[in-house]
């Protein structure tokens, strides 16, 4: 019986998604929760950089009830004036900038009273996406199974995994060159 309710427990937590959440905030300095997208369908994007709505609500109520969730420059002002920080502080980010933290994050955010910072790509602005998203664009198996192989050859090095993309495009490439492999990979696909 105490079995089946330990697993029970851990399965709706893993649900939930507080487990992964908990096991983040298991000491009492101050955290930084780093999201991407939140959206019922990651769409282009891995699995792991976006939260669907429901579990994105479920944390907030956990944070909210748990912690206290300060402005990222709150965190900032206590390293550069050398102060305490808050008790069980945690700020929250979103990276990108999509669509999808001004239409599904905000309300639920504005719902909980809860701050987050948003990191806004300037060139999305200008309608260009985030070479990143256009990687994972590419690489989407319904789009084009031979990403990796085209990556390759236009690097001139192996490209074995979509993290390996990843990896080349953002530390062994120029902006400038990136946006021209990615570029020659859309017109070799």
């Amino acid at each position: 019986m105490i079995a089946a309710l330990g697993n029970l427990l851990c399965k709706t937590a893993t649900f939930t998604g507080l487990s992964a959440l908990r096991s983040a905030l298991t000491t009492h300095k101050p955290r930084i929760l780093m999201y991407h997208s939140i959206a019922d369908d990651p769409g282009i994007l891995p699995a792991a950089l976006n939260v669907t709505p429901a579990v994105f609500e479920r944390q907030l109520a956990y944070l909210t009830t748990h912690w206290n969730i300060v402005p990222l420059s709150t965190l900032a002002d206590c390293i550069t004036k050398n102060i305490p920080f808050p008790p069980r502080a945690v700020a929250l980010t979103f990276d990108d900038g999509l669509l999808n933290n001004l239409t599904n994050a905000a309300p639920l955010l504005a719902r909980y009273r809860a701050s987050a910072t948003f990191y806004v790509v300037g060139q999305s602005l200008r309608g260009k996406p985030l070479w990143l998203h256009r990687w994972y664009a590419l690489h989407h198996p319904r789009q084009n199974p031979n990403a990796l192989q085209q990556l390759s050859l236009i690097l001139h090095t192996p490209v074995t995994s979509v993290r390996a993309g990843v990896q080349k495009l953002k530390y062994a490439c120029p902006a400038e060159e990136r946006d021209h492999a990615l570029d020659a990979v859309e017109h070799a696909c």
